[in-house]
């Protein structure tokens, strides 16, 4: 009912208080209860008056948290449920990954009706990761699954760093001007610095082997510099970002293994997997200046 003047679209309440026996005069005592008059059998006359009561719908989040390369599982991540009506609420993922939002009573109710919910899951050492969520317009009671795999950050080797690949960083021949399609790549790193607001990284680039040592050094740290540029822009501090360029002194296909590549196409592919442009984590303690 719409207004004590209107009535809205008739729903069907179906089983088991629509039954396909004679079932009418429902009269609501609130939203969720009331009583109607029903033929149908085990009553204790003709027409019995019957009481009813609708249940909450039961809503709840699961998931596994695992690692992006190894697919292991991550125990120990945080996962944060924030909801439009303000609520937040955490767990952590046991040893083998898993973990759960569920409603255990009445009053412990973490998913709820008509609520938009962003998911935030943190790791020491990992990239976060978010997801998002909602109750809005589900009519049903269900369990939502979303499993999240995150970038771990730090080796175990102390002299190794992790090379944390995003969307290819494209430019012309010989040149450092990024491309069109460039900064559409560049935008996956925004958010990621967006997201992971206490990281300073070093951004990368590298070239293949051919042309001298000294112009494709000179070529990589002004490729590094177009995208620190290009996301200072877009309001990243400087300060936590740091462009090297290592020219073809850290190939990831040796000109030996090109050599042998049958086709055209096959070296060609190889030199471009090397001219490629990474980013690592210098440290997570970030602090703005000023703060």
């Amino acid at each position: 009912r719409k207004s004590e003047t209107e009535f809205g679209k008739a729903e069907n309440l179906m089983y088991p208080i629509n039954s396909a026996f004679n079932d009418f005069g429902i009269i609501w005592e609130d939203e969720k209860r009331g009583y109607f008059t029903s033929n149908r059998p085990g009553g204790k006359g003709g027409d019995d008056i019957l009481s009813f009561y609708i249940p909450a719908l039961v809503f709840a989040m699961q998931g596994n948290v695992t690692n992006v390369k190894t697919g292991e599982a991550i125990a120990g991540a945080t996962i944060k449920l924030v909801g439009s009506d303000g609520t937040s609420v955490e767990t952590i993922s046991d040893e083998t990954g898993y973990y759960e939002f569920a409603q255990k009573g009445v009053a412990d109710r973490h998913i709820k009706e008509n609520t938009s919910y962003q998911i935030f899951v943190s790791k020491e050492e990992h990239l976060n990761a978010k997801g998002e969520e909602t109750t809005v317009g589900v009519e049903v009671s269900t369990t939502f699954v979303h499993d999240f795999a995150l970038q771990k950050f730090v080796s175990e080797d102390p002299e190794e760093t992790v090379e944390i690949e995003f969307p290819e960083v494209q430019y012309d021949l010989g040149k450092y001007s990024l491309r069109p399609e460039s900064k559409d790549s560049l935008n996956f790193l925004y958010q990621t610095l967006m997201d992971n607001p206490t990281i300073v990284i070093e951004l990368s680039a590298h070239t293949d082997s051919r042309g001298s040592d000294a112009s494709n050094q000179t070529l990589s740290q002004k490729r590094a510099q177009s995208c620190v540029d290009y996301l200072i822009q877009k309001g990243i501090p400087g300060d936590r970002m740091v462009p090297k360029g290592y020219g073809e002194n850290r190939l990831l296909i040796t000109d030996a293994e090109i050599a042998k590549m049958s086709s055209k196409e096959e070296k060609e592919a190889g030199h471009q997997k090397n001219r490629r442009t990474v980013f690592s984590v210098i440290r997570a303690d970030y602090v703005p200046n000023g703060q």
